[in-house]
């Protein structure tokens, strides 16, 4: 079995992430403000609280991902697979 990833309150702001496989990950209150996750692999990921002010998840999968009182400000999530997704 894969081991869980945990960037629990990771400084990710500017990052080239995209295409990663970060399913399952805790990514819970990260700051990944101006970051790419294009094309990535998000499923059942953690993301509640984040700072996602002008994150880039264009193309990115992200079913059944939480959310949850994330700031995404001039996010760009066109393309994005989020069916189920909690953005609550």
């Amino acid at each position: 079995e894969r081991a869980r990833v945990e960037l629990f309150a990771a400084d990710l702001a500017g990052k080239q992430l995209s295409g990663m496989d970060l399913s399952g990950a805790d990514v819970d209150k990260a700051d990944l403000s101006e970051a790419d996750l294009s094309g990535a692999n998000l499923f059942r990921v953690h993301m509640s609280g984040i700072d996602g002010t002008g994150l880039k998840l264009t193309g990115a999968v992200a079913l059944r991902a939480s959310f949850k009182e994330a700031w995404l400000a001039d996010a760009d999530l066109s393309g994005m697979e989020a069916a189920k997704a909690d953005f609550s």
